[in-house]
């Protein structure tokens, strides 16, 4: 897929949901959704199956109605238009939703159909280089139904594409693709971002998140957190369950105190100084007996493997035995333990072998206080 050079630079196109809230029968779907999302760049959407992002998404494109909030665009409220304005609003939005639908119809006829409800006679130009964009030379003429999953995917993005709109959104759309096809759809969504566009994707692939993102939204029981840039959202998430859902590795539930200007996290017998702005009053209820509760979050990247104690600024670093060694790929996830605390870590290859790591080995574990990130239950 070449870039994007025949699209046009866009209206900005901000759109800020306030509050929304939308039922299924009795199901909560959305519960006072918030977010700003902003033109001219990615705009990241994450969550669990059944956060309600594709409920999200379908409202924010106007397919569906939400029950309460509002959501608006370029600071018009959506309560507030007509149904020519939401019209005219709709049709500056392209989508391409997870599960494509075609009709019964060529590659070309489905991919010029939006053209042609607007009323716009398609040029040869940009049909062609809408397929080009999409991996999809010398297949117009084939029935729709004929592609494959990935280039069903890609011609719904192309189908979007070719509209040449304001605002793109994107739900899971390299769900399909395999990792050529997939490396192709990232650079064209962000191709069409850096053309003044706002793009909109789901996604639950975290490496692809890092790559693509401007901001990151986590969803989650139908409302959303405040958005963050990837390393924010990876490194200090804003609650439990997106630690969890980033696959955060070393989450510990324990005690937070401040001693001598030093906040200190306990977990077990083993005291992990944390960073500066962690401790506040309430936290020195829960050593009392509070049912709120606390915990750390580290990365394992974070986490440094020596065979010695290292001289460095890092405030943590305690001896630990390895328990387990696993391959992932290009690195290695090393679990060791502190006393009855579990750790783990990742290293490369090089550093197994340079190291001579195997169960059992004695080696120590050093991060920085900034590194070890506290949120409270």
């Amino acid at each position: 897929m070449p870039c994007c050079n025949w699209l046009r630079e866009s209206e900005p196109m901000k759109i800020k949901i306030e509050g929304a809230t939308k039922h299924a029968s009795s199901k909560k779907i959305l519960d006072g959704a918030s977010a700003v999302f902003e033109s001219g760049a990615m705009n990241v959407l994450m969550g669990p199956n059944g956060a309600g992002k594709t409920s999200l998404l379908k409202a924010v494109a106007l397919l569906e109605k939400i029950d309460g909030g509002d959501i608006f665009y370029d600071d018009k409220p959506l309560s507030k238009m007509s149904r020519a304005r939401k019209l005219a609003v709709r049709r500056r939005m392209g989508f391409a939703f997870q599960n494509p639908v075609f009709f019964k119809a060529s590659v070309e006829e489905n991919l010029v159909y939006g053209l042609r409800v607007r009323g716009v006679k398609p040029s040869r130009d940009g049909i062609d280089a809408a397929l080009s964009m999409a991996g999809l030379e010398g297949k117009a003429t084939l029935p729709a139904g004929a592609l494959s999953g990935g280039e069903k995917q890609r011609l719904s993005m192309a189908r979007a594409a070719i509209l040449d709109p304001d605002c793109y959104i994107f739900d899971e759309p390299t769900a399909n693709l395999d990792p050529v096809g997939a490396a192709a759809a990232e650079r064209m969504m962000q191709n069409i971002a850096l053309k003044g566009k706002t793009v909109i994707v789901t996604t639950h692939n975290m490496a692809q998140a890092r790559k693509i993102s401007g901001t990151i939204f986590f969803m989650n029981k139908g409302s959303i957190d405040a958005g963050a840039d990837a390393d924010a959202f990876f490194s200090r998430p804003g609650n439990l369950e997106a630690a969890e859902y980033s696959f955060a590795e070393n989450v510990f539930e324990g005690f937070l105190s401040s001693e001598g200007g030093r906040n200190i996290f306990s977990v077990g017998e083993l005291q992990i100084e944390t960073g500066p702005g962690n401790f506040c009053d309430s936290d020195s209820a829960a050593v009392g007996g509070s049912t709120r509760k606390i915990y750390l979050v580290l990365r394992a990247e974070d986490i440094f493997v020596s065979l010695a104690p290292i001289d460095s600024s890092a405030r943590n670093s305690f001896e630990a035995v390895v328990g387990k060694i696993e391959p992932m790929g290009s690195v290695y996830s090393v679990k060791a333990a502190v006393g009855g605390v579990n750790f783990e870590t990742v290293v490369t290859k090089q550093s197994v072998e340079s190291l001579k790591l195997k169960t059992g080995s004695k080696v120590y574990l050093t991060f920085k206080a900034t590194a070890a990130h506290i949120l409270r239950g």
